[in-house]
């Protein structure tokens, strides 16, 4: 041996058992997690990623979000409300079928129960008259064709508004002293296109008069009574059944025309009365030229002149005979006005009938159009543009 020496060597530190067992339960967690964090952690976060995009791009292109509307308090459960967002349902297979109405304005309908009787433009013959708002017929009977020996003359009247059936007093004013005009004069001023006589009211200072509405003195002797309302209706009232002025008062409540002679000629049936001649002389009583008054319902009437006191051609008719006349057209009620020589008509300007003498008259009953009645504009309007 050459003599060198050598240093000792120091052993080594070995490990024990349990830490390389920790070691190992470490190492392999640890290999465990980033296998976890590779195959599960990641793809999760990017499929969220993808989703959202997508929500985000597709809300972009569809625009805002609908509005949501509350449902009313009244709908119940059952009541399914409609989703402001979806298409409306289709309606039923007949409905489908049916086309919708067009919209355009219609005119609304005339309900007057005459009005096919009547024009829009007045029209005048020799026989009648039409306008918008009348209707007028006149009929002539000589001796022997209608239900009497004597000529008479029937005036049908057909009016929309009970203002076309008017009264007007000579003078143009109520003088209860008597003031008397010629028929025809009496047309002119008026306006009228059909007048009779009215009750000669002027030589009654007993009745009642309450002409076009204005009420000039109510009844003070027992007279029947015949009242026209604005309705178009009518009521004769018989003498002795309304006996205070407070009755009055109230019966005269919307009257449009009142007019006191009579007798009131036919009972609720449509039938002469019995006792036509109770209270009256019998000469009134006998055969005389008559003018009455008769009415079918609410809008018609008419006025009837019997021509008399001219032989064997004209006798003229009794009381009763003139009832007939007014039962033969179908009145449900008449009433006689003044007669004898005041009996007259007159149509268009002329008097058709055959007055037994010449007369002025204080009053006369009219068909007229009134004021602001459909023809008075129109005409009115013709005026105004020529």
């Amino acid at each position: 041996m050459n003599g060198q020496t050598h240093p000792e060597k120091k052993p080594r530190r070995q490990l024990s058992v349990w830490a390389l067992v920790g070691i190992d339960l470490l190492a392999t967690c640890l290999a465990l997690g980033v296998f976890a964090l590779f195959f599960f952690g990641l793809p999760r976060i990017r499929a969220g990623e993808t989703e959202q995009t997508k929500s985000l791009s597709s809300t972009a292109e569809s625009g805002p979000l609908p509005t949501v509307y509350p449902i009313p308090e009244e709908a119940t459960e059952t009541e399914a409300q409609p989703d402001p967002g979806s298409e409306p349902e289709s309606e039923p297979e007949e409905q489908q079928d049916t086309e919708p109405e067009p919209e355009t304005e219609l005119e609304p309908a005339d309900d007057w129960k005459f009005a096919e009787l009547t024009t829009e433009e007045p029209v005048m013959t020799e026989t009648g008259y039409t306008s918008h708002d009348i209707c007028l017929k006149i009929t002539s009977y000589e001796a022997g064709e209608g239900v009497i020996d004597s000529p008479y003359t029937v005036a049908d009247i057909y009016v929309r508004d009970v203002r076309c059936l008017q009264s007007y007093f000579a003078g143009a004013k109520y003088i209860p002293t008597g003031h008397g005009e010629e028929i025809l004069d009496l047309m002119e001023e008026s306006g009228a296109i059909l007048a009779a006589n009215g009750d000669y009211y002027s030589m009654q200072m007993g009745c009642g008069v309450l002409r076009n509405g204005i009420l000039y003195r109510y009844p003070k002797a027992d007279f029947d009574v015949f009242v026209l309302y604005e309705d178009g209706s009518v009521t004769i009232y018989r003498e002795k059944t309304i006996r205070t002025r407070q009755d009055w008062e109230k019966a005269f409540e919307n009257a449009w025309q009142v007019w006191s002679f009579g007798p009131s000629l036919l009972d609720e049936n449509g039938t002469p009365y019995d006792d036509l001649r109770s209270g009256i002389l019998s000469v009134v009583a006998g055969r005389n030229p008559r003018t009455g008054l008769g009415y079918f319902e609410p809008g018609h009437y008419c006025l009837v002149v019997v021509d008399g006191r001219a032989g064997d051609s004209a006798p003229g008719a009794t009381i009763e005979e003139f009832a007939s006349v007014f039962e033969s057209l179908g009145c449900s009620q008449a009433y006689n006005l003044d007669g004898g020589g005041t009996s007259r008509m007159a149509y268009g300007g002329e008097i058709i009938t055959h007055p037994s003498q010449k007369r002025v008259l204080p009053d006369i009953i009219l068909v007229a159009e009134y004021e602001g009645s459909f023809a008075q504009k129109e005409a009115q309007s013709a005026e105004e543009a020529s």
